[in-house]
């Protein structure tokens, strides 16, 4: 670790003894957001003082432990523990802290670690309460492939803010029931454009024909960043319709289209794009960069769970 970097994190850990609360909160802030930016595991007594801050009488310190806990990185076997100090924010009386308690767990479990019964019980009693608390119940199931904040989720398309988040949960769980509601959101006037573009990866992902027709059919739109956004959706919501449009955006001469439809098709993960992504490699005119990405998205290909 950097001299600087160090100094700078010692002096954040010395100020969450701090008697001021606004100081408090700043360094648990400013701690959690280091020890990500720096991939910085916590030593277990900044942990302990940490777990402690969760019960302080200020709420925003309260709210900002929760953020930090969700933010830090640390082995898997110690991420539990994290969710268990957390499920007692759960009950706090300020709202804020209870949906940043919920918005830290839905973090933790995307790490892939089991959540209690217990809280997911709790979270899917939430999704009708008003926002942020019960958005946040409800996108958090979603993370859990829990089905009990869908209805909230798709209501919630309609809720400036929200959209992002509310599309990306409804994608998570993989519900065909969802797909009227979302070809009636991308079909909507004044959403962004990106907005819809997500909503049409999603309905491809589900299958829908629509949603991969525009997909494909934006993925050589004349505008070079919807083109690349297009490439970004495919890859991410693997969906398998794309498959042939990228690996022509792979060959051509665009070097930033070109990694874009590389990494994607690394990201779909389909068996019968290993011996193109293998031909590409062997190509002599790609630029380093560009069989760097060839590279890492052949070892990803390979590492992917079989559509």
């Amino acid at each position: 670790m950097a001299k600087p970097i160090r100094e700078n994190l010692q002096t954040t850990v010395d100020n969450l003894r701090d008697s001021d609360p606004r100081i408090r909160r700043t360094a648990l802030s400013a701690y959690g957001r280091l020890t990500a930016e720096e991939n910085i595991y916590p030593d277990e007594a900044t942990v302990r003082v940490i777990y402690k801050l969760l019960f302080d009488p200020d709420a925003g310190v309260r709210l900002q432990a929760c953020t930090a806990l969700a933010l830090m990185p640390g082995p898997v076997e110690t991420l539990n523990h994290r969710v268990d100090a957390l499920e007692a924010r759960l009950a706090d009386h300020h709202p804020q802290v209870r949906a940043q308690a919920v918005a830290a767990i839905g973090d933790l479990a995307k790490m892939d670690i089991t959540i209690p019964a217990s809280i997911v019980d709790i979270l899917a009693s939430w999704v009708s309460l008003p926002e942020p608390q019960g958005f946040e119940a409800a996108y958090t199931l979603a993370i859990l492939k829990d089905i009990r904040g869908q209805n909230r989720l798709e209501a919630s398309l309609q809720v400036s803010g929200l959209q992002a988040l509310a599309l990306e949960g409804i994608g998570r769980l993989r519900q065909t029931s969802s797909l009227p509601v979302l070809r009636r959101y991308a079909g909507r006037w004044f959403i962004t454009w990106s907005d819809r573009f997500v909503a049409w990866a999603i309905m491809a992902h589900l299958g829908d024909e629509t949603g991969i027709y525009q997909i494909r059919r934006n993925l050589r739109s004349k505008h070079f960043e919807e083109r690349i956004f297009m490439c970004v959706l495919s890859g991410q919501w693997r969906i398998e319709g794309t498959r042939t449009t990228l690996r022509q955006l792979a060959t051509e001469p665009h070097e930033a289209a070109q990694e874009a439809a590389i990494e994607a098709l690394g990201n779909i993960g389909h068996a019968h794009d290993r011996h193109f992504l293998e031909t590409l490699l062997r190509d002599t005119s790609l630029s380093s960069d560009t069989q760097q990405v060839a590279q890492q998205a052949l070892r990803h290909l390979l590492t992917q769970t079989p559509l």
